[in-house]
């Protein structure tokens, strides 16, 4: 176990979760400024599912590539798209950010595939928890920074800043010691792809987790992109720079619950935890939104959003690691590629068009009460799934 290779990997995560974060962060902020939360919605939605659309034809890319070089390539390619916008007139942001939410999707599912070729399985808990408190920290620190420079310089010139970051995780990568582990099949096909939904299907539990976070994805799509903004910014009439440090405190529940991990054995069943936190999520999203409705001052809420934002950074966490963690060890490593992003497509598919709902249901509505009634209907559907998984 070459934990020289372990401790790079996880800062090329870390650094790149903070670009992913800042990317995603401030763009639906960008198409907000001056449209109404439809527009903005609709743009947002449409660039994230073409991102989403390519992504199952990248497990077998990450499978039979050579991923040090696919680290490299990608952060590269990431890089030339940022420095890019500088070139180029401001309308190049609906053709290139597409292209770049591809290539940061294709980055989370290669880290994912890679980690268990450096760990052994024993150790895998360990690591994953370690790689997470560093992106959740990466994730933590994205916002405020991102949406400080957005306010006070502008968006390009955080596409400038993003565009060298992404050049330190190229030369990361270059330091990486992995070797070259190729699967059987030497080509892309359908076939593969429908191998990988096979497996999937046939494992009932694994499937009824798929379905229930695509249902479950719907509701929270357009949570951090549509309706934090429009309650924090234009009803209560925050600057930016509040929304990053309100969402900051998300990614420090996360890494508080990520401490308390370290120690708890990778062989617990969390499927009751699972269904625990989601359903407390979802009574912390109700409490915000209502609390909006009757609170007027403007810094008394901004305080429970950030103590709300803490419990539901905690909760999330103490589901996400451990679930990654068992699917790395259940999974063969020659089929981890095809099957996280799978995942990655299969669980996110439906937050662009539930992006697109929230920015309409908002625009008729309301902010508060579209949290109130989105999360309502999650405690539905863990009631409809819960007999099941």
């Amino acid at each position: 176990m070459d934990k020289r290779s372990i401790y790079i990997l996880i800062a090329y995560s870390a650094l790149g979760n903070f670009i992913d974060l800042s990317f995603f962060t401030c763009l639906p902020v960008y198409l907000l400024k001056g449209n109404s939360s439809l527009y903005a919605g609709f743009s947002f939605s449409v660039m994230s599912l073409i991102g989403l659309l390519v992504l199952p034809f990248t497990g077998n890319l990450i499978d039979q590539g050579r991923k040090k070089r696919l680290l490299q390539g990608n952060a590269l390619g990431l890089s030339c798209l940022f420095l890019s916008y500088f070139l180029l007139p401001p309308e190049a942001v609906f053709i290139l950010s597409p292209v770049i939410l591809i290539l940061l999707n294709f980055q989370s599912s290669l880290v994912k595939t890679i980690l268990p070729l450096l760990v052994d399985s024993s150790k895998l808990l360990h690591y994953n928890t370690i790689k997470s408190s560093l992106d959740t920290l990466a994730i933590f620190l994205a916002p405020g920074v991102s949406l400080w420079i957005f306010s006070s310089l502008s968006f390009h010139r955080l596409l400038w800043i993003l565009g060298f970051l992404a050049l330190g995780n190229a030369a990361l990568a270059s330091s990486l010691s992995l070797s070259y582990h190729k699967t059987k099949s030497s080509y892309f096909s359908f076939k593969q792809m429908k191998t990988t939904f096979l497996f999937i299907r046939e494992n009932q539990h694994l499937l009824y987790l798929v379905l229930l976070f695509m249902a479950l994805n719907f509701f929270i799509g357009g949570v951090e992109e549509i309706i934090y903004p429009s309650i924090l910014l234009r009803h209560y009439s925050l600057q930016e720079k509040f929304l990053g440090i309100a969402l900051s405190c998300t990614s420090l529940g996360a890494i508080i619950a990520g401490l308390s991990l370290m120690k708890k054995s990778s062989k617990r069943d969390l499927t009751r935890t699972i269904f625990l936190y989601i359903r407390k999520n979802a009574y912390f999203m109700i409490f915000l939104g209502g609390f909006s409705l009757i609170v007027t001052n403007k810094i008394h809420y901004f305080l429970l959003f950030c103590f709300f934002q803490l419990a539901i950074g905690f909760a999330t966490s103490r589901v996400n690691i451990p679930l990654e963690t068992s699917f790395q060890k259940n999974v063969a490593l020659d089929q981890q590629g095809q099957f996280f992003s799978f995942l990655a497509f299969s669980s996110r598919i439906l937050v662009p068009l539930g992006i697109l709902y929230s920015g309409f249901l908002v625009d008729q509505i309301g902010p508060g009460q579209t949290l109130i009634v989105n999360n309502l209907c999650i405690m539905g559907i863990i009631y409809l799934f819960r007999k099941y998984v």
